[in-house]
């Protein structure tokens, strides 16, 4: 058997503990700087198609760096997104009209009445989110004109006068116009909408590894590991 000892053991185990807590720290540097990295990534892809003034929604992209508290050399940094509204962006969905024929989407007419009404997500059975939509509020009066199998329109007849929601101090009335003028389309009617992919989770992934493994990199150079 051969025994071999060092001396100056102690000064030794101190920078070990100083190389691990050096280590520990920049460890959870990168992991929070590559989250960092991902999550600004998916805010500037979902800006290009955001309205604006939705400051609100891109802030509902986030980031959060484990541990909780204090620094790990398994550090790690996880990025989500909150609500349906982000998956079905980010894996594009067929929107269909949850138990009704149609889909009704708002047209610039309706949506001065204040008539329009926004999607919502429900759970299906089979344990997946899909994405459905509210009962329409839709006013009597309203003409259905078909355009093909899978599209028609409801047009507010000439002469037909309607009002916003009541209660709403910002819709307004509307009339159509004269005897003589044209039916004003109101709203569009569908079987289902396709919404595409708008948003890629890989380009994220892959550029907040990139920031991690050369911040890394950098840490092992500094500490010539």
């Amino acid at each position: 058997m051969i025994k071999i000892q060092i001396d100056g053991g102690e000064s030794l185990a101190a920078r070990a503990k100083a190389y691990e807590k050096s280590l520990a720290e920049g460890m959870t540097a990168a992991a929070t700087l590559a989250g960092k990295t991902a999550r600004d990534v998916l805010r500037y892809q979902a800006a290009t198609f955001i309205r604006a003034g939705g400051m609100n929604a891109l802030n509902s992209i986030k980031t959060k760096t484990y541990p909780d508290q204090g620094t790990s050399i398994e550090a790690a940094a996880i990025v989500y997104m909150r609500g349906d509204y982000w998956e079905a962006h980010a894996k594009g969905v067929t929107i269909r009209a949850n138990n009704a024929r149609w889909l009704v989407i708002p047209l610039p007419a309706a949506r001065s009445l204040r008539l329009n009404r926004s999607f919502s997500g429900k759970m299906s059975k089979d344990g997946k989110r899909r994405l459905t939509v509210q009962k329409a509020d839709i006013p009597e009066g309203l003409e259905f004109v078909p355009i093909s199998p899978q599209r028609a329109l409801l047009v507010l007849p000439p002469q037909k006068r309607l009002r916003g929601r009541r209660g709403d101090r910002r819709a307004e009335s509307y009339k159509s116009g004269d005897r003589q003028g044209p039916a004003v389309p109101m709203f569009l009617l569908q079987r289902q909408v396709r919404l595409p992919k708008r948003m890629s989770l890989e380009a994220a992934e892959e550029k907040g590894g990139k920031v991690y493994f050369a911040a890394v990199k950098s840490l092992l150079d500094a500490l010539k590991l």
